[in-house]
């Protein structure tokens, strides 16, 4: 039986989730694989947490949605895309977690890029510096304190009735994960 690439792909992508979190250069990194429900269709979706330790860390938090090109989408993608996007920073993103301990939630802006590395995504990305501000680290704290489920839900910029929103299942062994990945990420965030 020959693999196809998308296969092989999901093979490496579960190997490398099953492995925990990657570091290189003290870079941490976690992917979790979920669904996202797109004004095109549904499909699967990545977020990825990565964490560089230390004074002047940052911590990433990046959502992959595959699809979003070379077919027109309804979703307005090109808005976030770039250094200086259109949608530049509106607060078009929420980012929940819901579970035993509560519900915690995060409006932010978000900027984003056509993936280089997934064919045919797009990446939404949000981010904070050791220093500035901790709600994004005290969001992914209260992912990491045990069994839950994280929605990022993206707004449209040109048009308010659409959006993407991706779901992703955390279980506590991935809740451990998610605790590593950040360990010594962002000095000073709060505990919920």
């Amino acid at each position: 039986m020959t693999e196809t690439p998308s296969r092989l792909l999901r093979a490496i992508a579960a190997a490398l989730l099953l492995a925990g979190p990657a570091q290189a250069g003290g870079l941490q990194t976690l992917t979790l694989e979920g669904r996202a429900r797109t004004p095109d269709g549904e499909r699967g979706a990545q977020l990825s947490v990565e964490c560089q330790p230390g004074s002047g860390g940052s911590l990433l938090v990046k959502l992959v949605v595959p699809g979003a090109y070379p077919a027109k989408q309804h979703f307005d993608f090109e808005a976030f895309e770039g250094p200086e996007p259109a949608a530049g920073n509106a607060k078009l993103t929420v980012l929940t977690v819901s579970g035993s301990r509560g519900r915690h939630q995060l409006r932010t802006d978000t900027g984003g890029w056509y993936s280089a590395e997934v064919e045919g995504a797009f990446v939404f990305a949000t981010n904070q510096y050791d220093g500035f501000r901790k709600d994004l680290a005290d969001l992914l704290g209260a992912a990491a304190q045990g069994e839950s489920t994280f929605t990022w839900t993206q707004e449209s910029y040109a048009d308010n009735k659409l959006k993407v929103e991706a779901g992703f299942a955390i279980d506590a062994p991935t809740a451990t994960r998610i605790h590593d990945t950040m360990a010594g990420c962002v000095a000073g965030t709060r505990n919920r």
